[in-house]
């Protein structure tokens, strides 16, 4: 399917390193295979998750892409850091459980901080719609 529709897919899944840690992560897979894994920095909520210790870069037709997992949204430099790595598009598996969030806020200073004119997004329900 991937290699037939030039396509990628991302999922999240859990993950063991090599000494049996455990993370949350996230990958991306296209018609080559593994594209891009990511593990989430900040497991705050489960204490047999290890965080993981950098960020994610790649590139999907000519898009520089990050990812960001749940919380890792919330903590506003690590919005800052994966665009300041090059991400034009991050990709935000993010669920609140109706915990608030501040998605809309970091979205607003991203697209201030690259000085472009950008529609100002608006919520709908618990996502971020344009």
């Amino acid at each position: 399917m991937l290699q037939k529709n030039n396509i990628f897919i991302l999922a999240g899944l859990f993950e063991k390193d090599e000494e049996n840690n455990l993370f949350k992560a996230y990958v991306c897979v296209g018609k080559d295979g593994l594209v891009a894994s990511f593990r989430k920095l900040h497991p705050f909520i489960n204490p047999f998750l290890t965080p993981g210790d950098s960020y994610c870069i790649f590139d999907i037709h000519g898009w520089k892409c990050g990812i960001l997992i749940c919380y890792d949204n919330n903590i506003i430099e690590n919005v800052r850091a994966t665009t300041l790595l090059g991400a034009n598009v991050i990709f935000m598996p993010h669920v609140t459980m109706c915990t608030p969030s501040l998605v809309r806020e970091q979205v607003l200073l991203i697209r201030n901080y690259g000085k472009k004119e950008w529609k100002i997004p608006h919520l709908s329900g618990l996502s971020l719609t344009e």
